[in-house]
């Protein structure tokens, strides 16, 4: 059985601000963003080994990636109106959410190169059928001067290439994706990410722990 890849990880919070309107709520969305970058400053730090890249998307959100050698981490935090449906009734509010990833950049370029060699496994396993088709054919002509043609064989012959193909490249990726893997979770990288995500999390509970969250 393989071992189980670390899963990509999603953290949410919509706070529902105290305040009327997005223009009224200026400035608790400055405060706001500022206590997430600060809380990024304090718990990735360089001399940690973390790359933080800290802007704004087009929209003027703030958005930070954070990445320790295979892991990825991405905080965003959007300001704006939102709505709500309680009772069957729709009510607006003006929310700051916090949207945070954690990814395992390692494990997911495992899971992609497995996929790919399935892939060349397939087309083998076809190239291999086609080569088998012609030989019988070749073979055919040479013993009695003539050539058969079974439309069915050959198809049989071409699809059961396929399905060997993919079912030998399978395996194979398999066992290399289970031996990599192993390798990965028995390494510090996986343990050093789950702790700096749930301190990313913890974190970010405690800055906004003030706010109503939706």
């Amino acid at each position: 059985m393989r071992p189980q890849l670390m899963p990509q990880q999603v953290y949410q919070r919509i706070l529902k601000l105290p305040c009327g309107d997005v223009r009224e709520g200026v400035g608790l969305k400055d405060m706001l963003d500022a206590a997430l970058k600060q809380l990024m400053a304090g718990i990735c730090k360089p001399a940690d080994g973390f790359d933080v890249k800290v802007g704004k998307d087009s929209d003027g959100h703030l958005q930070a990636t954070i990445t320790r050698g295979p892991h990825k981490m991405e905080l965003q935090g959007r300001y704006g109106q939102n709505t709500i449906f309680k009772d069957g009734a729709k009510a607006c509010f003006v929310s700051y959410t916090v949207h945070a990833e954690s990814a395992f950049s390692t494990l997911g370029r495992v899971e992609n190169a497995g996929e790919t060699f399935v892939v060349l496994g397939r087309i083998a396993g076809v190239m291999l059928g086609v080569f088998a088709v012609c030989a019988i054919v070749k073979y055919g002509f040479e013993r009695a001067r003539m050539v058969a043609y079974s439309i069915p064989i050959f198809v049989g012959i071409v699809y059961a290439g396929k399905w060997l193909g993919e079912k030998a490249a399978q395996w194979i990726a398999n066992a290399i994706q289970t031996q990599v893997t192993t390798r990965v979770l028995a390494g510090e990288d996986i343990a050093k990410a789950e702790a700096a995500w749930q301190r990313l999390t913890n974190s970010i509970e405690t800055v906004t722990s003030s706010y109503p969250a939706v």
